[in-house]
């Protein structure tokens, strides 16, 4: 049987291949013993799934900044180099 770390190994390994028959059922007799790793699954899942959410946003067009702002800014930086 899987020791919790290398559940953990297997659950990371999940998000970027398909686990064998044999590791899956593996990962699920773990996670019906152990309440700890059932926690861990369910929060790499939310952490999944924000991280994709966050990727889909990122994928819209972002606003941007209006000339004399970015004019500002770019002095403050040069000032602050110069120092």
């Amino acid at each position: 049987m899987l020791s919790c770390k290398d559940l953990s190994h297997k659950l990371s390994e999940s998000c970027d291949r398909k686990l064998s028959l044999t590791e899956k059922i593996s990962v699920r007799m773990h996670l019906m013993i152990c309440g700890a790793c059932r926690i861990m699954e369910k929060q790499m899942k939310i952490i999944r799934a924000l991280s994709h959410q966050t990727g889909e946003q990122s994928n819209q067009e972002l606003p941007s900044l209006p000339n004399d702002s970015r004019t500002r800014i770019l002095g403050k930086l040069k000032e602050n180099i110069k120092k």
